[in-house]
């Protein structure tokens, strides 16, 4: 156990050096310690320290504690407060996997945006509305769906990836989307909102 870890017993007469922020001050003796806690000036967290001890410590794991009074109550009780915020928190995040789905929805409406960007490039290359549109409907630049479902999919299998999810049983599937998006949505304890948006766009871009 460390100085940081057990109450610091007060000498007569030591002198003591505190932190406030940006400097340190002192020596002061032990009475102006006693009477910086009574004006809030030494609040839970700042540290002290004096001759002999080998590192700075917090006041309030000095013999000091008893002077913060409530300051210390407060300080502890909001500290629980959180404590017992999080579970909460840890249990929201457990409800949808706690993956992040922001590129799934992405990719969810991907068939739509990939004719989207099939049009603007067929316009880039042709000049022309007519020719662009025919372009289009031909399948032309079809490719260039399909490489844009396979970008976003492969970016958030990596991003699940790093965030510490196991995509092992989805990795290998990010050149087809529709079967991406059901395996990762198994695979995360997920519902397959973004598969059926993904199957609706396909629809409504083939009805067009």
């Amino acid at each position: 156990m460390n100085a940081t870890e057990r109450d610091i017993p007060l000498d007569e007469g030591a002198c003591w050096y505190y932190e406030t922020p940006g400097k340190c001050l002192g020596p002061v003796p032990d009475e102006e310690i006693v009477r910086l806690i009574g004006t809030q000036r030494l609040p839970p967290g700042q540290r002290i320290w004096r001759p002999g001890l080998p590192c700075w410590v917090p006041v309030e794991q000095s013999e000091f504690r008893p002077h913060l009074g409530e300051a210390v109550g407060e300080a502890l009780g909001a500290a629980g407060a959180f404590a017992a915020d999080a579970p909460a928190d840890s249990e929201a995040d457990a409800d949808d996997g706690g993956a992040n789905n922001t590129l799934a929805w992405l990719l969810a409406f991907a068939p739509v945006m990939g004719v989207s960007l099939e049009g603007f490039v067929a316009y880039l290359v042709y000049r022309d509305p007519y020719l662009s549109q025919r372009a289009v409907q031909s399948g032309a630049f079809f490719f260039l769906t399909v490489a844009f479902n396979v970008l976003i999919a492969f970016v958030d299998e990596r991003w699940l990836w790093r965030a510490g999810h196991d995509t092992a049983g989805f990795r290998g599937w990010v050149w087809l989307a529709p079967v991406y998006l059901y395996r990762r949505a198994r695979q995360l304890g997920q519902n397959l909102g973004p598969l059926a948006a993904w199957v609706a766009c396909l629809f409504v871009v083939l009805t067009l």
